[in-house]
């Protein structure tokens, strides 16, 4: 995706020099890097952090920086890492937690993450959008992390993993902007509840892996014990063939072979590694639409 000059549709002057493209606009010189900026709609917090970081000269410092936002990141209460504020779709375990000054109306987000520098970036988001209003967080384009540079610096999941922290960030400054109008309290994700009413009649470690993969907020949920198929086979037991079948918004732009690594670092607890467990798991992972 190009940031920069659009060919047609120029407001005012638009004039081209050696050491660059400028518009005048209002009386003032809009820089190719203002235009970009400003098309990213970012808070004023978020836009000094991305500034610095294209100001870096190469991606190792940029990795340095993202570490030293890390160890900004203020604590996180124990009690605030529930079910609920764990972000679905990630190869780490990041959890981010969302208030609302009632009488500003302003959001304020609490996260944490197990690896450092997942936690930058998750310090990156609380930090940069913190002290916003909810219709604010909405409007950031998610394409601020390609401006500032990191692309480069992270893995996909990693890049993916970020995606779904923003979008889950938003989505629980939309709840709570709606509850303080007075439209009335509405879910912002999964809570302990719902992980605990699925079941699987009978059978107790489809029903955990199920509950488990219910971290994913999936729009559709399938868990199925298969090894009756098996039996006479070897490492074929009781619940040791499971098949999976998850949609969720957290696959979208995912390849298939993250998906897969996602739903293994959730489940891998079940998995068998030589004490019994499962010993098959189908996997059928799709994004809503797909």
């Amino acid at each position: 995706m190009g940031l920069g000059f659009v060919a047609g549709g120029t407001l005012g002057n638009r004039r081209t020099r050696r050491d660059g493209a400028y518009r005048k606009r209002l009386g003032t010189i809009m820089t190719a890097a203002d235009v970009e900026m400003s098309s990213l709609n970012l808070t004023p917090a978020l836009e000094k952090m991305v500034s610095s970081l294209k100001m870096f000269p190469d991606s190792k410092v940029r990795y340095q920086q993202l570490l030293h936002y890390a160890s900004t990141l203020g604590p996180m209460e124990p009690e605030l890492k529930t079910e609920m504020n764990k972000v679905p779709g990630c190869l780490s375990t990041v959890f981010v937690h969302a208030e609302m000054n009632p009488d500003t109306r302003k959001v304020y987000f609490k996260g944490d993450s197990d690896a450092q520098l997942t936690k930058g970036l998750v310090s990156m988001l609380v930090n940069g959008l913190s002290g916003s209003t909810a219709l604010q967080i909405e409007k950031v384009n998610p394409d601020f992390i390609k401006a500032s540079g990191l692309t480069v610096s992270l893995t996909p999941g990693r890049n993916n993993g970020f995606i779904n922290m923003l979008k889950l960030m938003k989505r629980k400054a939309a709840v709570l902007d709606e509850e303080a109008a007075g439209l009335g309290p509405r879910s912002t994700g999964q809570t302990d509840e719902d992980a605990v009413e699925f079941e699987v009649p009978g059978k107790p470690r489809a029903t955990a892996i199920g509950r488990a993969l219910m971290q994913l907020n999936p729009i559709e949920l399938e868990v199925e014990d298969f090894s009756e198929s098996h039996k006479g086979h070897a490492h074929a037991g009781d619940e040791t063939h499971i098949r999976i079948k998850v949609v969720s918004e957290a696959f979208e732009d995912m390849p298939l072979v993250l998906r897969h690594k996602v739903i293994y670092t959730l489940l891998d607890s079940f998995m068998d590694k030589g004490s019994g467990g499962v010993h098959a798991l189908q996997m059928d992972t799709k994004a809503p639409g797909e």
